[in-house]
Order: C-alpha cells, then structure tokens, then sequence
C-alpha cells in the first residue's frame, strides 16, 4: 500500500528526568535503600541530566532553568513564567524539527560524488516545450561545521556545458548553503525522507543566495545511490510576477563516472512517465505544463504570482514509485509543505491514493 509522507515531526520533552527517575530507583532498589532514598536519587539525577548535559540523543539543546508543569517541582527562584515556559518548549521542538530535516538530506542527499547528466528544455516560439542541450554534470551535498557557528549544508555544481543553450542561472546550485534553521516551510526549505525542495530568489533567506529577480524551485528525490532533480528558473516579466523560462532534469548517481548515457540503467531507462500517481491540487486553468520523459513525470506551473501550486515529479525507480510534490500558494517564499509518496511500481497500478 503507498505510503504519503510530510514534511514535519516532533519529540516530547522530559526524557532526560525520566531516565533519571528509572535510572535512580533502580540503583535505589540495588543497594537496598528505602522508597524515599530512592526518589530523592531519582529526582537528582534527572534533575541533573536535564541541567548538565549540553543536548540528549535526539540533539535537544537542553533548557535552564525549566518548570516542567503548572504545579510541578521547581528548579529556580528566577522560574520561568507559563509564556516562557511555552516559548523556550516550542524554540526546543522547533531545533528538534531542523536538525530533523537536515538528518533527511544527510541520510539520503549528503555525498560529494554525485555524477550523470542534465537535460535541459526551453520553449518553442509557439510556447511548446521541446528538450534543448543535453551534457554530462556532477554535484556535491557536503555538510560544513563551522567554528563556534552551527553546522550547514554546502551544495555544489559542476557541468560540461561549454556552447550549450542554456540560462547560466539554471547551471549553479539552487542554494548554496543551508543552515538547519532555514529548512522550515515559511523559509522555503524542506526536507521529507527521501525528498526534499529548495528555491532561490531576491527574498531568499538562504546564506549565499543570488539576490536576483529570478526565481529557481527544486525538487529531488534520491534511492539508494541513484538520484534525480528538476530545476526550473523563472524570471519577472511585464504580464505577470514570474514565468517558466527554462527547467532542467538532473539524472544522477554517486561515483556515477561518465554517465550521460543511462542505456539499460533500471532508475533512468525504460518506459515513459504514466503521470502523477497522486495529483495534487492547483488553481489556474491552463497555469501549469506535465512533461514525460523515461520513468519520469513532472508537472511545474508557468507563471507565478498568488496560487495554489505545486511543483512535481513522479519517479519509477526499477521496482517502486516516488512523487514528491513541493506545494505552495505564493511561488517565490514559503510553502505549505513537501510530500513524498512512495508504493511499488505494481501496486501504484492497481491502489489509488485512499487519503
């Protein structure tokens, strides 16, 4: 049965006194101490894992002083009130949720040998869309730990694009960096298991960000060590905030060598797209176009401006389907969310999405 991810996800506080009322009860009951000794061990060392330690194993920074609920033990005479209280414990889940996100690109993303080819298409002067240079590339995902300063994603391309008829812009990274406090919605940036979508723009919040009136989207999604990305660039014209000027599709692998030819690669050759698996929602008619390519079906809007929007692509990769949909209702800033579905290629046949 298809599985729909999101991006998003949480983790409850006060595993740190819970740990240490186990862990000094049980110690209590070794050495034979009474019921009270025993609390009183157990209070203290859970007191002082949630005081000492710096984070605990799920990378939370700890919170000093802390009143774990109305009525509850109190840690300090400078106590925090209930607002406080409430803002530090939504800034706490809020780092879990980054470091999260950036966990997703480390697990699936992060490599600095990401090689294969990009395909880049542009449009006819009758508005079709036709597949233009095709030339071999390689990227980067490489995480950075600054000194003193909190850890970062580094994205890096290169192309064999000499004399290829191609917007410069749609040759370099998306971002250039990324701390894990930019990969929220409202920034722009997320990530969901195996997917994930960035942008840039003259609003990016992105460090290195081109402060320029184009607007690029990107989506990816990656499976073991194959890989595929579409880029689309759009730039401000008279009739409308933005339009689609060109988009490009990234096939790659790690240590991928030459591989702009994918003849009998399983992830890249074979039939042609067969269309969203699970279309989602977008207003404007006519706004958007569907392209399919081998194991591939993507779907961008053409202008931007107030919408709701999404940019998608569907993958069958050997034997199972991705979509990830980067979804929004304003193309340039924040979105509502990223989306990953995932089913066997067999089964995407015959089960409908039933959410």
């Amino acid at each position: 049965s298809p599985r729909r991810l999101f991006s998003g996800r949480g983790i409850s506080p006060g595993l740190g006194l819970g740990s240490g009322l186990g862990l000094g009860l049980g110690l209590g009951f070794g050495l034979g101490q009474g019921f009270i000794a025993m609390l009183r061990l157990g209070l203290g060392l859970g007191l002082g894992l949630l005081l000492l330690s710096p984070c605990d194993g799920f990378g939370r920074v700890g919170l000093r002083p802390l009143r774990l609920a109305r009525g509850a033990l109190r840690m300090s005479e400078d106590d925090l009130s209930d607002d406080e209280l409430l803002a530090a414990l939504r800034a706490e889940k809020q780092a879990t949720q980054d470091n999260w996100q950036l966990s997703q690109l480390k697990t699936w993303h992060v490599a600095d040998d990401w090689r294969g080819s990009t395909q880049v298409f542009l449009p006819n002067d009758d508005g079709a869309w036709k597949a233009a240079d095709s030339f071999s590339s390689s990227s980067a995902f490489t995480i950075n730990r600054p000194a003193g300063s909190p850890q970062e994603l580094v994205v890096t391309e290169q192309n064999d694009a000499a004399g290829a008829d191609v917007p410069a812009r749609l040759l370099d990274p998306t971002v250039a960096k990324l701390t894990p406090a930019l990969l929220r919605a409202a920034a722009g940036y997320q990530a969901v298991a195996k997917g994930y979508s960035f942008w840039s723009g003259g609003d990016a919040a992105a460090m290195d960000a081109p402060p320029a009136d184009e607007v690029m989207l990107e989506v990816g999604i990656a499976v073991e060590d194959a890989r595929v990305r579409l880029k689309a660039l759009y730039a401000p014209v008279p009739e409308a905030p933005h339009k689609l000027t060109a988009f490009a599709i990234v096939r790659e692998r790690r240590n991928g060598g030459d591989a702009a030819v994918w003849e009998g690669d399983a992830a890249f050759d074979g039939a042609t797209g067969k269309g969203l698996y699970d279309p989602p929602s977008v207003s404007g008619e006519g706004a958007d176009i569907s392209l399919y390519e081998k194991r591939l079906t993507l779907r961008l809007p053409t202008v931007g401006g107030s919408q709701i929007g999404a940019v998608s692509l569907d993958w069958t990769a050997d034997t199972m389907r991705y979509q990830v949909d980067r979804k929004f209702r304003e193309l340039a800033g924040g979105l509502t969310s990223v989306e990953l579905v995932e089913i066997s290629a067999a089964d995407a046949e015959i089960h409908p999405p039933d959410w």
